[in-house]
C-alpha cells in the first residue's frame, strides 16, 4: 500500500525521513477513513525526529488554513 500511495515520496531521495513523514501526515489528512493510519505517522513521524509540536503545529495549520478552504 505504500508504494501506491505514496511511493513517489519515498522513492525519490531528496526528502530526509522526517520529511517523508510529515509528507505523508499532509496527505493522511486530507482522506477520509484513514484515522488509524494518520495517528500512526502522526507517531511515526515523532519517532523519524520530528517534535510532537511540529507534528501537531503541522496538523493544527492544515484544519485551519487549507482543509476547511
Amino acid at each position: 500500500m505504500k508504494v501506491h500511495l505514496f511511493g513517489d515520496i519515498y522513492a525519490c531521495n531528496q526528502f530526509t525521513p522526517a520529511e517523508r513523514e510529515l509528507l505523508t501526515v499532509a496527505a493522511l489528512s486530507a482522506m477520509d477513513g484513514v484515522e488509524p493510519q494518520f495517528e500512526g505517522h502522526k507517531e511515526c513521524a515523532v519517532f523519524m525526529g520530528n517534535t510532537k509540536e511540529q507534528v501537531d503545529y503541522l496538523c493544527r495549520w492544515l484544519k485551519e488554513e487549507v482543509l476547511t478552504k
